[in-house]
């Protein structure tokens, strides 16, 4: 019978932590689910860790191999970075301020990036005065619904100061979604096709097939 591979869940292994034990790969070798310190994951097997042949998620191989656009030795000090880690935050960490207009109500990020090498090659270094911003408020962070805009095209777009005012009350989305038991994305759709506060927060009304 085969040993019980240790448990890796909580170590540390160079820059990578262990989160939780994954699927065994197609030989049946124990993996484990690992996250760098520079936001990236990998899944790597017990050998790999143990013996300290992996120490992060191929980032120190961009290191060595002379990448320094993306080292972590300066990657954590760029403003660029720390834009990426409170998107992060924002949305996966539900002890954050803005988790509740964000994570809460079902606003994620793209599983390319979980990798914040991935993030800095889609969208480049935040050019100065900008700030990260999506396209369309009731969707996922990523690529195709993501650019650098400046404070004031941030303004006409933040979902926390867009309050909606129907039947005497003034409430943002996800206020009125508490109330309604309407998903909020599904407020913001509503009023993005025109309709009016008390209609885009009413139950009782079905999308048509004019919108």
């Amino acid at each position: 019978m085969p040993r019980k591979p240790a448990n890796l869940a909580g170590q540390r292994f160079g820059r990578l932590e262990v989160l939780r034990r994954a699927e065994n790969d197609k030989h049946g070798h124990a993996q484990w689910l690992c996250r760098c310190d520079c936001g990236g994951e990998t899944t790597l097997l017990t050998n790999s860790l143990t013996s300290g042949k992996t120490r992060s998620c191929r980032c120190l191989l961009s290191e060595t191999t002379g990448n320094r656009r993306r080292t972590h030795g300066q990657s954590n000090k760029t403003r660029t970075y720390r834009i990426w880690k409170g998107m992060i935050s924002r949305c996966r960490n539900p002890n954050a301020t803005s988790y509740k207009w964000y994570g809460a109500i079902g606003i994620g990020v793209c599983e390319r990036w979980n990798s914040y090498e991935n993030f800095l090659t889609d969208m480049g270094e935040a050019p100065e005065g900008m700030s990260l911003e999506r396209d369309r408020p009731a969707e996922a962070y990523s690529k195709a619904n993501c650019r650098w805009a400046t404070a004031l095209e941030q303004s006409r777009n933040t979902k926390a100061n867009r309050k909606i005012t129907a039947f005497g009350k003034t409430l943002c989305a996800p206020e009125w979604a508490e109330i309604t038991g309407i998903p909020a994305p599904t407020i913001y759709d509503r009023l993005n096709r025109g309709w009016t506060g008390e209609k885009a927060v009413s139950p009782s009304i079905r999308r048509s097939k004019t919108g």
